[in-house]
């Protein structure tokens, strides 16, 4: 074993001893587990949902308002959930339950000058609508939870946030000041990077392998990687940087002039056999109208 490899495994267990100790580290909603077991079902039942939504208030009252707003455009009021649900579609539904409960048990880092924590989510849950677009548009079969995916992808960052304190809001600083790379300069700074500290956090939620590797890999060598999970992988990274080029950023900087060589794009394109066509040619004209509509959903979870 590399003295390199070895250093980076006690950097592993020393992060994972630091997990142990945080009293505040968030934990993966019972609700949201739930209604991914509904999700992964190959048939589910409103008849299934409704109680689950029921027993939490404010997510009812939040189906409700976005059942209601003017993103469907339904003329008549609805006032139940079993409307509301119908309205919204189960497929949207599971991605808004997600969001809410995740949002509501972790939101406990309030927006201050040194983070903007709501930036941070809308990154996340943007991200994550655009990961299901893209898992659903390309055909994408080994992907079992492409919108959970996108959420909880930077996860490590607010973890770290909770390990480190200070010295990692100087990290953030860094990298917007020197229009660098977050995880180049916690690996410099920390040794270790947010993915690494991500995977720690969903293995400690015994969430499952795929997601496991996608928080884990989301920022590994496109061109070298031979993962199992490519498919999954390939496809946050590419949600990532959709997020990031369309605005949706949280403090990383795009460098926009290598758009059309956006390589993770390219590589997923190859492998599923997607008819090719650049980057910018999928944010900007095939997909735009469906990612300004996510834009409009995001908005509509956070207010």
């Amino acid at each position: 074993m590399g003295n390199a490899e070895t250093v980076q495994k006690e950097k592993i267990r020393e992060y994972k001893d630091k997990l142990k100790g945080i009293e505040r580290l968030p934990t993966l909603p019972s609700i949201a587990t739930q209604i991914l077991k509904l999700a992964n079902k190959k048939e589910t039942s409103i008849n299934e949902i409704i109680p689950l939504i029921e027993k939490d208030p404010p997510l009812a009252v939040k189906v409700l308002k976005i059942a209601n707003s003017a993103y469907y455009g339904i003329r008549r009021e609805i006032k139940s959930l079993r409307q509301a649900i119908v309205v919204i579609g189960l497929d949207e539904l599971t991605n808004v339950t997600l969001s809410f409960s995740v949002l509501k048990n972790m939101n406990f880092l309030e927006d201050d000058i040194e983070i903007h924590w709501k930036k941070f989510w809308k990154h996340c849950i943007y991200t994550g609508f655009v990961n299901d677009l893209l898992v659903t548009e390309l055909n994408l079969r080994n992907v079992d939870t492409p919108y959970l995916n996108g959420l909880l992808h930077d996860i490590g960052k607010l973890v770290l946030d909770l390990i480190e304190g200070e010295n990692y809001r100087n990290i953030l600083s860094r990298a917007e000041e020197e229009g660098r790379k977050i995880y180049e300069i916690e690996k410099e700074e920390l040794g270790i990077t947010h993915a690494e500290i991500g995977r720690l956090t969903a293995e400690k939620w015994n969430l499952t392998h795929n997601v496991k590797d996608v928080i884990g890999s989301h920022h590994n060598d496109c061109k070298n990687n031979e993962n199992e999970d490519i498919e999954a992988i390939l496809s946050i990274q590419v949600a990532n940087y959709v997020a990031n080029y369309l605005g949706m950023d949280f403090v990383d900087v795009l460098d926009k002039s290598e758009i059309n060589s956006q390589v993770c794009w390219q590589h997923l394109v190859e492998i599923v056999g997607y008819d090719e066509i650049s980057f910018q040619t999928m944010v900007e004209e095939e997909f735009s109208e469906r990612f300004e509509s996510i834009k409009e959903m995001v908005e509509l979870i956070q207010t």
